[in-house]
């Protein structure tokens, strides 16, 4: 994480909520108002990049806030 800011993490199973307990291993969960974990599906019509299909380079989310998110999840399910 500190030389690349990327880490990943291999066999996790493929059970919905389980980003939220290895996330939970390492750091408390801080809630957003998405709550404390985010389901992003694929909309045919989306309303914003985060919800389709197009590439999504390395960026930040949620940096407008006070305290913004220091480390963030991501679990592919499908």
């Amino acid at each position: 994480m500190a030389e690349y800011g990327v880490c990943i993490i291999k066999n996790v199973p493929l059970e919905d909520q389980m980003v939220k307990k290895v996330a939970e291993f390492i750091a408390p969960i801080q809630k957003t108002i998405y709550e404390d974990v985010f389901n992003v599906k694929v909309d045919m019509k989306p309303i914003n990049i985060a919800y389709s299909n197009s590439y999504l380079g390395f960026h930040l989310d949620l940096v407008y806030y006070e305290a913004p998110p220091g480390i963030q999840f991501l679990h592919c399910l499908q």
